[in-house]
């Protein structure tokens, strides 16, 4: 009886020892990403198929910013990801977009993270539909 306690024990402090190094390493964050785009459409869209190809580089940045978004349960996440286009002259309001196609997630309440990820994620898809559509 006495050997089947101490087994007991002793199972249940490893147990405990290999739960206590995964919550461990969980809590060990890693430094926060930062993900810039920087937009120059001067005579980009005027190339066959460029609007395409951007919007495909941009989505595959936003996917991997995503990717360790959701690798650090949203709530742990203190990333940014933000959209700039260089102005020109003549050209479209710079900041409508620039302030949508940014979030700062250190900035934001834990519990505002999620909703507000949901909410850049719908803007920035709405966004590349009106970029790659033909005049």
């Amino acid at each position: 009886m006495k050997t089947i306690i101490r087994l007991s024990v002793i199972m249940l402090i490893l147990l405990l020892r290999s739960f206590s190094h995964t919550f461990g390493q969980a809590a060990k964050n890693p430094p926060p990403q930062k993900y810039i785009i920087l937009l120059d459409l001067s005579d980009r869209l005027l190339l066959p198929q460029q609007a395409d190809r951007d919007k495909v580089l941009i989505q595959s940045v936003f996917a991997e910013f995503e990717k360790i978004v959701k690798g650090n349960f949203y709530i742990f996440s203190e990333d940014v990801f933000q959209i700039n286009i260089i102005p020109q002259e003549g050209g479209i309001d710079n900041d409508i977009y620039t302030q949508n196609l940014f979030i700062d997630l250190k900035s934001i309440p834990t519990s505002q993270k999620r909703i507000k990820w949901k909410l850049l994620k719908r803007v920035f898809q709405h966004y590349l539909q009106l970029y790659t559509k033909q005049p």
